[in-house]
């Protein structure tokens, strides 16, 4: 699949990594976030733009561009207010380590060493 919005969501949802340079994603992440509020814009919820935002900011991470990863992963906490899981791997970002959305949006929180992950809701 070329670089869409729609399929940037379809990897997404498949936890597939796309294809694409880190350029293209990141023009297709903006564009999602530009064109939301338009009439004829996609609109997902909270949970997938967190995803959108944390799937992109671990690319980054792999890549070693860490400060691009924190405005992500900071775009995403802004945009979910509130959210645990953000706000946690907010705090406790470690750059060596890999960043899961699906475990951060599911309200899962690592231990300390982030090798072992908890359902926040078990606490």
């Amino acid at each position: 699949m070329g670089p869409s919005v729609e399929s940037m969501l379809v990897h997404l949802v498949l936890r597939i990594v796309p294809e694409w340079s880190l350029e293209e994603h990141h023009r297709v992440y903006r564009d999602y976030f530009r064109d939301q509020g338009n009439k004829n814009g996609l609109k997902v919820s909270r949970t997938l733009e967190s995803g959108l935002s944390l799937e992109l900011a671990e690319r980054y991470r792999a890549e070693g561009v860490v400060e691009t990863a924190r405005d992500l992963l900071g775009h995403a906490v802004e945009n979910h207010p509130g959210h645990a899981g953000l706000l946690y791997l907010e705090k406790a970002f470690d750059p060596n380590k890999p960043i899961t959305w699906l475990d951060v949006v599911a309200h899962r929180k690592f231990t300390k060493n982030h090798d072992k992950v908890e359902d926040e809701r078990n606490l």
